[in-house]
């Protein structure tokens, strides 16, 4: 028995029967005979083929803008690091590409750091701008540290911008002068410096990547 789903086709929001759902393919108002194929990218790719020749082609456009960037993404990954997205850091990315802020809860080692290092080099070799806000002055070593590596290693240069207790004082100048003119690509401090400097540094500031590791270090800070 075929049950059918109202307002639920991925391409027209029209009438879609589950069989069709199952296979990953719009409803047969827009596509008369399913496509099948080895890969997720590949079928998402024949689907989108299909539609544009039966001039049916709607939302599926943006369901293979997704997957196609997000192998672009990937691909930078492997070659930045060295390995593969988990499942999770796919999801992460995909997220991210919808434009979406969301939370992530996840054990230690599952790479949220190492992710949030890599996804603010990629958003530099894209000319935007990025700050990572972490709990503690080591951490803003190390997380800087995880930058300049994933960029010599992607073979990108970046322009970056921290501040830390254990900077010279003659360093804290030179990197509060950069700061206060936004002259960096990826911005790295901790939640406290955020908290003391806002007003005569940060307001006003637009980032479209905002990363902020430990939530719960960030929001003690009252302000």
């Amino acid at each position: 028995m075929k049950a059918i789903y109202r307002e639920m086709c991925p391409n027209c929001s029209g009438r879609i029967s589950d069989e069709r759902l199952v296979s990953k393919n719009p409803c047969d108002e827009c596509l008369d005979n399913p496509v099948h194929a080895d890969s997720y990218f590949e079928l998402v790719t024949a689907v989108r083929n299909a539609l544009q020749v039966k001039g049916t082609l709607k939302e599926w456009e943006r369901i293979y803008s997704l997957e196609k960037n997000l192998r672009e993404v990937e691909s930078f990954f492997e070659r930045a690091t060295g390995f593969t997205f988990w499942s999770a850091q796919r999801t992460w990315v995909k997220r991210l590409l919808k434009g979406r802020s969301f939370s992530i809860i996840a054990p230690t080692g599952m790479g949220k750091s190492t992710f949030g290092a890599f996804m603010a080099v990629w958003h530099a070799t894209r000319g935007k701008k990025s700050y990572i806000v972490v709990p503690t002055t080591p951490l803003v070593i190390q997380t800087v540290r995880k930058i300049q590596s994933i960029a010599e290693r992607a073979g990108v240069e970046i322009d970056l911008a921290y501040y830390h207790g254990n900077l010279r004082k003659k360093e804290k100048e030179e990197m509060l002068t950069k700061i206060t003119g936004g002259d960096y690509d990826i911005l790295v401090t901790s939640a406290q410096w955020m908290a003391r400097k806002f007003d005569e540094v940060l307001k006003g500031r637009h980032f479209d990547f905002i990363f902020v590791d430990d939530v719960d270090a960030f929001l003690k800070p009252s302000r």
